[in-house]
């Protein structure tokens, strides 16, 4: 499980309100760390295991692109 992942699920396990998960954001560490990997991506110098690593962020992104998009219907009375 990347850093990412282990951020978000503290973030969640701690509790949320719809008007907190559309707050979410990674500390600027995670951040940087995001940004080197996109970066070194697509200047083709990543390992094999940071490739994976930055797929699963990928992925996790969309997850909480998704979750903040359900949580943004419920804050307008929508759920």
């Amino acid at each position: 499980m990347t850093a990412q992942y282990e951020e978000f699920i503290e973030f969640i396990a701690k509790g949320t309100t719809p008007e907190t998960m559309t707050q979410f954001e990674y500390s600027e560490n995670r951040k940087e760390q995001i940004e080197d990997l996109i970066y070194r991506a697509k200047i083709g110098d990543l390992t094999t295991e940071e490739k994976k690593e930055l797929d699963q962020i990928l992925m996790l992104e969309h997850i909480i692109t998704l979750a903040k998009a359900k949580a943004k219907f419920y804050i307008k009375g929508n759920g």
